[in-house]
């Protein structure tokens, strides 16, 4: 890594506390790793079928929602982040 930036990342640790700048974040400064920030699954149809027959779903897409300010910070369909949603 550059040294310019890795001297950027230090003064932003530095001056913000926030070990990982290069996540996205909401307004009140956390990001997808808080504990005040919940995934929020989306189903497709046959998805929302199988949960309401108490059968194991995957979500097409998950969604991380602070909970203090309601905005959702990051949106995503990786199949390996789908997968530690089941």
């Amino acid at each position: 890594m550059d040294t310019s930036v890795e001297r950027s990342l230090i003064m932003e640790v530095q001056e913000t506390g926030n070990e990982t700048p290069w996540l996205k974040q909401c307004r009140c400064g956390f990001n997808r790793h808080h504990y005040l920030v919940e995934p929020v699954c989306r189903y497709n149809f046959w998805g929302m079928v199988r949960l309401v027959m108490g059968v194991t779903a995957w979500p097409i897409a998950v969604s991380y929602q602070c909970l203090q300010c309601g905005e959702i910070i990051e949106t995503t369909s990786d199949p390996d982040v789908l997968r530690e949603q089941v």
